[in-house]
């Protein structure tokens, strides 16, 4: 699979991922292109943890106040995280990375993953996984 195959395949986890971040969906749009553009730019091989720290890194640059944020996502309690909980959090249930990985994307170490994941979840009233 080319580069430019696997970056279409990886297109709706991007968005997604940047829409319940930032909260706004040209906003989520735009971080999604511009990691997109960076990511070419660096003519690397598919690399998920690379893609995501780019992605996360773009979604610094248009995080910004949340009044154009979809209010279903206050309802869901996403804004009521920091938002090192918030990455972890959808790095690892929504894109399925390892706990380990999130972390090194985020820059944190396991262990201070684990408890920001941990505090998220408590927020949210989630379980927690198991074997993650």
């Amino acid at each position: 699979m080319s580069v430019r195959d696997w970056l279409r395949a990886e297109l709706p986890t991007l968005r997604r991922h940047a829409y319940l971040f930032i909260g706004e969906k040209t906003k989520a749009d735009d971080a999604v292109l511009l990691t997109i553009q960076q990511f070419q730019a660096e003519e690397a091989e598919p690399d998920r943890r690379r893609l995501h720290h780019i992605l996360h890194c773009c979604i610094e640059y248009y995080e910004g106040p949340h009044a154009d944020a979809d209010p279903k996502l206050f309802d869901a309690g996403l804004f009521r995280l920091t938002r090192i909980q918030r990455k972890l959090l959808l790095l690892v249930s929504l894109d399925r990375l390892t706990v380990a990985d999130a972390a090194e994307i985020v820059g944190l170490t396991r262990r201070d993953a684990e408890r920001e994941l941990a505090a998220a979840r408590h927020l949210l009233g989630a379980q927690p996984v198991v074997g993650r």
